[in-house]
C-alpha cells in the first residue's frame, strides 16, 4: 500500500512490527490488529483501516443460518 520501503526487510519475530511511511513510525500489534502511531493520527487510522480490512479478508465468513 505504501510501497516495498515501508515495511521492514527482515523477517520479524514476534506479534508487533514496525512500518515507516514518510518518515514516521507506526507499530502494527499482530495478535490484536491494533495500530500505533503517535506522530500522525491519520497515518494511524488509514494503516488501522487497512489491517482491519486485511483481517475481514482472511477470516472465513460465518454462514448464514
Amino acid at each position: 500500500m505504501f510501497g516495498d520501503d515501508s515495511v521492514p526487510r527482515n523477517p520479524f519475530t514476534g506479534d508487533e512490527f514496525e512500518v515507516v511511511v514518510d518518515s514516521k513510525q507506526a507499530k502494527i500489534n499482530l495478535s490484536t490488529c491494533e495500530v500505533e502511531c503517535e506522530e500522525d493520527a491519520v497515518l494511524q487510522q488509514m494503516l488501522q483501516t487497512a489491517v482491519s480490512k486485511l483481517g475481514h479478508s482472511l477470516i472465513p465468513a460465518k454462514p448464514n443460518i
